[in-house]
């Protein structure tokens, strides 16, 4: 067997350095662009609650807990009009109530 000092495999060549985008290419980014990114107040406060929210429980275990101890003692009572107004609170502005059917 005898070694050939070639630089080539086949027909092709090494490649002599590091691949370049073509100039006309709007995908190619520049090595030395200076990209960044500027966020608006609003969008600053929006991103610091949604970090505050996601450390909270979803769930009041001390509420529930509480609840469940008057439940198991029979010492829960409410009354229906306070049950009405807690859902009328909780139902989206301008939505029609229909009864049920």
């Amino acid at each position: 067997m005898q070694a050939d000092d070639s630089r080539t495999v086949g027909s092709v060549a090494p490649a002599a350095g590091p691949a370049r985008a073509h100039p006309s290419d709007p995908t190619a980014a520049e090595p030395d662009s200076d990209d960044s990114v500027s966020l608006s107040e609003c969008a600053r406060e929006v991103q610091k609650a949604k970090e505050l929210l996601s450390q909270l429980p979803e769930v009041r275990e001390e509420r529930i807990a509480a609840v469940r101890a008057r439940l198991a003692a029979g010492d829960y009572h409410v009354s229906a009009a306070e049950v009405a107004e807690a859902v009328l609170r909780h139902l989206p502005e301008g939505e029609p109530i229909e009864p049920p059917s």
